[in-house]
């Protein structure tokens, strides 16, 4: 309790806080954030596997890569994409979710004005 008779979570005073609490919530849990939790520094980028791609492609060329190990790199590569497209869409998700909250708490906020 607050003193005032009201708990924290339905306490009108306290409404800017839980906000800020509610915002935090979930970060670290996305799938990006798990990925780079398990990969430690060792994350490739965009570039650095289109770079391992192009090299595996002239190998295959030259007959130096077996075929089966040029796919497998592919497939790997294209994983790697998907993950890299959900992280950027739970990103953007995660803004438009904070952006209608503060849009919301902003509204009350009027209204109770």
């Amino acid at each position: 309790m607050t003193g005032k008779g009201y708990c924290f979570s339905h306490d009108p005073e306290s409404s800017e806080q839980r906000r800020q609490r509610d915002l935090k919530g979930g970060h670290g849990k996305s799938t990006k954030a798990r990925i780079r939790k398990g990969l430690g520094g060792d994350a490739l980028t965009m570039i650095e596997v289109g770079g391992l791609l192009s090299r595996a492609i002239r190998k295959l060329e030259a007959g130096t890569i077996e075929p089966g190990t040029a796919t497998a790199m592919a497939t790997v590569a294209r994983a790697f994409v998907a993950i890299q497209e959900v992280g950027a869409i739970e990103e953007r998700l995660t803004r438009l979710e904070q952006s209608s909250t503060s849009t919301i708490v902003s509204l009350n906020d009027r209204r109770s004005a």
